[in-house]
């Protein structure tokens, strides 16, 4: 029986391979309006100078890790907007993967696969997929970082808050790294967070009387 973490890495593998096979007629095009006007320049400076602020564009103030995981894929993958297009391909079956995972969280299998499969196949999320654009990046993180929030109800028993909130923190970081406007997330979480507290404290008197 394979373990949770193999299972998640095939499950990525798998997607990433769909979404590669989907897209393969325009895997290379090339770049298009802001990919060519400032990130696939802000991944070429990350590339060769491993600069997190371009000097080969202008200085717009955009968040760095899009562009460096890029440039980091070209240190691998070779140069060329192909092996850009795959890179960003990966981002986004982790974005149908981590979809599936929240969906089997709140809802089961059946709502998770169903979510997973319409985003995948929402024209704007397939057209995102496979462009050097930040969009893509931030639905990730954030997915992620819900999920983090989300206990397990399978570890009903051992399941640790602490490392639930860091993995949050991790997450929601990685999100404002991808796009400025992440930082939503941060008050929405805090509102959770006080609701869950609310609601363990006005349970906890009930659970003593019992």
């Amino acid at each position: 029986m394979k373990s949770p973490r193999a299972r998640i890495a095939l499950a990525l593998v798998a997607v990433w391979a769909g979404l590669i096979l989907l897209h393969y007629p325009w895997r290379c095009l090339p770049y298009y309006w802001d990919e060519a006007g400032y990130y696939a320049l802000a991944a070429l400076d990350f590339y060769r100078q491993a600069l997190l602020i371009p000097e080969s564009t202008q200085k717009l103030g955009h968040t760095p890790l899009v562009p460096a995981f890029v440039g980091a894929a070209w240190r691998v993958l070779g140069v060329s907007p192909c092996r850009a297009r795959e890179a960003m391909m990966l981002v986004a079956a982790a974005t149908l993967v981590a979809t599936y995972a929240l969906g089997c969280r709140v809802a089961g299998r059946k709502v998770a696969a169903w979510s997973a499969a319409l985003l995948a196949f929402s024209p704007l999320f397939f057209a995102q997929s496979s462009m050097l654009h930040i969009e893509i990046a931030p639905a990730l993180f954030i997915t992620l970082a819900v999920l983090a929030l989300l206990p397990r109800p399978e570890l009903s028993t051992g399941d640790d808050p602490g490392k639930r909130m860091a993995a949050f923190a991790l997450a929601a970081s990685l999100a404002i790294l991808s796009k400025e406007t992440s930082v939503i997330l941060l008050p929405v979480a805090w509102a959770f967070a006080w609701r869950a507290r609310r609601e363990l404290a006005s349970t906890a008197p009930k659970a003593r009387n019992v």
